[in-house]
């Protein structure tokens, strides 16, 4: 099984433990192997989430509606354990404090976008321990530790008022610190235990408590508590330090700028005893906002001193101290070249600390590992928004798929799983809908009145061979551009070959290679582009429907009058229109079929009727038959079986008829309104496989003669979609489904 869908934009999107990544995917939780590349999606939450975290054995997500769901570990999966409904907006910050070996109690910390914050406990039961809010200012973020040499959790809360609040939690909440020092919000707080280490000095104790604070501010803060009171030996080599760092500071331009340096030591007492929080390192090196910062890992009981931090300038630092100075300064800089990102939102380590993973601007999860250097891995990427339509192409070779997210994206098999290989369109216009000419050529329709037409270039044919293995003939080859390449300002995408190599026009960051593994994200944006070779102009409204038969094309618009209810007849070769519109429905056509023979081609709409006309003689195209309320509601879907002797139409009115000499011969109820069909022959037995408005998916397995028989049905429950179907497509008895949720997941079905 294959599932492919984007990470949510933000902070909190990923979490590791061992080797699982868990991230945010749209209204479901993601667990990505890192392993073997393969992704599993939990599925219990309502809208998009928007955090999550392990804690033990235990994974915790929240969501925009509110919704903290608790999932417990069960075997190489999940399963809810507990869900929590006491918030009543957007999850905007989550924490988690795992349990001691001593009393196994752990804590969850979450916040909401109306500033109440929530502190969970879970043991053998999960209980509210308080709730409290911070006024009118945002919590965005949150995390816990324990307050060092106890049992007592301390909370660090950064809010948008740019203060790091600090709370402890025995038997009662109390608040201790509102600590400045940021100029602009708190994005991320990271706590980790310093551990003894014999080779550097750092000047810290073992068990002080490190904090680190990313902000807008572009800058992060490490702060220190410590046990130490002794802080009288301390005063003047802080002030000494601290009066070198504002002279720098001077030099730089940024006193000017609110920017704010204290050394103070705070001191707070709990059960009576003293700790001392301070600010011991201002980490300057991003050019925009710091979304995250993350400690690297635990490793054999020690803590090592190495943070990484995400931004918006697009780009990933490593941060260790220097081993003359202990001064922190960046060890490594990763990050993408190109496209238009706005950089990564989670930066993690793995369990080792020889890899980082990151979630960026179009929701793909991008990898790297340690070696000599640092190299980057294959991650996985899917679409963000609705996936509007789904189709395997004429060979079966490879699934391509359309989107709201305005990108038309291209999955294969590759080593156990697909990954996407091309990014063949990233339009301006939401994505509605594409037919395929050839296994190298489709076109598309968008939220604009042109079809355009696309042909696969020279390096997507090399690419595809390179990773599935199948050897394409050389004339095909013969004469495709090398490449294709969006040129700065323009609109449409332009063969790119060696003529127009060395054209200031085009991207410098641009190259036209072929690739023997799937693309990272920076190729995806730029390099894996098709070439547009014609546009198509004659509807009046925004295109809904596309379908092929050989060298023809029918195409639909909107439509609120019978004149641009109109099918559109054109020639793939010429890109000319071969016949008068075909009229007959009043509203909008939202969906079509051409008989397998290409005689006839079905239609059906809003209008609740079909129509079948007969095109075989162009020249002169006439309607054979009709039904003008063929259903109760609007006809989402249809399609010709195999030998054209029958033809089968989904409905929202919850039904699917069967038609044979364009005569009602049963139909079948289904539980929820249907959004999309597909039938497939296989063995002499049609497989029907249905979408509906509410997720659900359905397969029977018929035969018709004179009547309809069903031999089987299954409801596949446990594949479902949150939110409507848009499309499903066989292959075989493999099914690819696709839904407004984002989610592309592809099975093979136990007929």
């Amino acid at each position: 099984m294959f599932n492919a869908i984007a990470c949510e934009r933000v902070n909190q999107g990923i979490d590791i433990h061992g080797d699982v990544m868990a991230y945010c995917a749209g209204p479901y939780v993601g667990l990505y192997s890192l392993t073997d590349g393969t992704v599993k999606l939990l599925k219990a939450h309502n809208t998009k989430t928007t955090c999550v975290l392990f804690l033990d054995q235990y994974l915790v997500s929240g969501s925009k509606d509110g919704t903290l769901i608790v999932w417990k570990q069960e075997k190489d999966s999940y399963s809810v354990y507990k869900t929590l409904a006491q918030h009543q907006t957007s999850i905007v910050a989550l924490g988690v404090l795992k349990g001691l070996a001593t009393n196994g109690k752990r804590f969850i910390c979450s916040s909401d976008s109306k500033s109440n914050v929530m502190l969970w406990s879970l043991a053998e039961e999960l209980s509210l321990m308080d709730q409290w809010s911070v006024g009118p200012h945002l919590v965005t973020a949150i995390d816990l530790e324990y307050l060092p040499q106890t049992q007592i959790p301390i909370l660090f809360v950064g809010t948008t008022d740019k203060r790091l609040r600090v709370y402890t939690f025995d038997e009662k909440l109390q608040m201790h610190l509102s600590l400045k020092g940021h100029t602009d919000w708190i994005r991320s707080i990271k706590t980790s235990i310093f551990t003894d280490t014999h080779d550097k000095d750092y000047g810290f104790q073992k068990g002080d408590l490190m904090i680190a604070s990313a902000s807008q501010d572009k800058y992060i803060r490490i702060w220190r508590l410590t046990t130490s009171t002794d802080l009288q030996s301390r005063k003047n080599e802080e002030f000494e330090r601290e009066s070198e760092i504002m002279a720098a500071l001077k030099e730089m331009h940024l006193e000017n700028e609110g920017f704010q340096l204290s050394t103070k030591a705070h001191v707070i007492q709990v059960q009576s005893k003293p700790y001392t929080l301070l600010l011991d390192a201002v980490l300057m090196g991003h050019d925009d906002w710091v979304h995250t910062v993350q400690w690297q890992p635990v490793m054999n009981g020690h803590q090592p001193m190495t943070l990484i931090s995400s931004s918006a300038d697009k780009s990933l630092i490593i941060w260790a101290p220097d081993q003359h100075s202990a001064s922190w300064v960046p060890s490594s800089r990763l990050g993408e070249v190109g496209g238009t990102t706005l950089g990564f939102y989670g930066a993690m380590f793995s369990d080792d600390g020889k890899r980082v993973y990151s979630n960026g601007y179009h929701g793909a999860i991008h990898g790297w590992e340690l070696k000599e250097s640092w190299e980057p891995l294959v991650g996985i990427s899917g679409h963000s928004r609705s996936v509007e339509q789904l189709r395997w192409d004429p060979t079966g070779t490879y699934l391509l798929s359309c989107s709201l997210d305005q990108t038309t994206r291209i999955y294969t098999y590759w080593n156990h799983s697909m990954h996407e290989i091309a990014r063949t369109q990233i339009h301006g216009y939401d994505m509605h809908c594409f037919a395929f000419v050839d296994k190298y050529q489709y076109c598309s329709g968008a939220d604009e009145k042109v079809i355009r037409v696309f042909t696969g270039p020279k390096n997507f044919a090399e690419t595809l061979e390179n990773i599935t293995g199948i050897k394409e003939k050389q004339e095909i080859l013969e004469n495709r551009p090398q490449a294709a390449n969006l040129p700065a300002l323009g609109l449409s995408n332009k063969a790119f070959d060696a003529k127009t190599e060395g054209d200031s026009a085009y991207a410098p960051a641009f190259q036209s290679q072929a690739f023997k593994s799937p693309p990272f994200e920076e190729d995806l944006l730029q390099n894996t582009l098709w070439p547009e070779v014609d546009k198509l102009y004659g509807h009046g409204y925004e295109i809904i429907c596309l379908e092929t038969h050989g060298d023809l094309l029918a195409s639909t618009c909107k439509a609120t009058k019978q004149e641009h209810a109109a099918v559109r007849l054109w020639s793939t070769k010429t890109g000319k229109e071969v016949t008068k519109p075909l009229m007959y429905h009043q509203l909008t056509v939202t969906c079509l079929s051409f008989s397998n023979s290409g005689k006839y081609l079905l239609s059906g709409g809003r209008d609740r009727g079909w129509c079948v006309f007969d095109i075989s003689d162009l020249s002169e195209t006439k309607i054979v038959a009709s039904c003008e309320k063929a259903h109760a509601r609007i006809i989402w879907g249809l399609k010709f079986s195999a030998d054209d002797r029958y033809f089968v139409t989904g409905s929202r009115d919850k039904t699917l008829k069967f038609w044979l000499d364009h005569k009602l011969i049963g139909d079948i109820k289904v539980d929820q309104p249907v959004t999309c069909l597909d039938l497939v022959r296989l063995n002499g037995i049609d497989y029907l496989a249905v979408g509906c408005e509410e997720g659900g998916l359905f397969v029977y397995a018929l035969t018709v003669t004179d009547h309809l028989e069903i031999k089987s049905q299954i409801s596949l429950d446990a594949l479902s979609h949150v939110g409507v179907v848009k499309s499903v497509s066989w292959k075989g008895n493999t099914l690819a489904t696709g839904g407004e949720d984002g989610a592309i997941k592809v099975f093979e079905v136990t007929l």
